[in-house]
């Protein structure tokens, strides 16, 4: 779930109080770790946060901020993941 927030900025170049809209870069929901024999999932979003909380098991091992995920498991979840994406992204959200 990418979402561009617009936030106000004061602009040198323009007369004193005057307010320009500069839209930020989207930024990532999740980073992705492989380290072998185990892979971490984590959420750097609140968008993504609530997807874990969502789709990830309570129980699911935690390490170093992220969710530990079998490399079994890994293409399901990304799967996963790119699959509520593209939904969102139809529904034009």
């Amino acid at each position: 779930m990418f979402h561009v927030p617009a936030h106000k900025q004061l602009d040198p170049a323009k007369q004193p109080g005057q307010i320009v809209h500069q839209v930020k870069a989207p930024s990532a929901d999740f980073a992705f770790s492989d380290h072998g024999s185990i892979c971490i999932l984590t959420a750097l979003s609140p968008e993504g946060s609530q997807w874990v909380r969502e789709y990830i098991p309570a129980d699911a091992q935690r390490w170093a901020g992220g969710v530990v995920i079998s490399p079994h498991f890994v293409c399901d979840v990304l799967d996963a993941i790119a699959a509520d994406y593209r939904d969102l992204w139809a529904a034009g959200g």
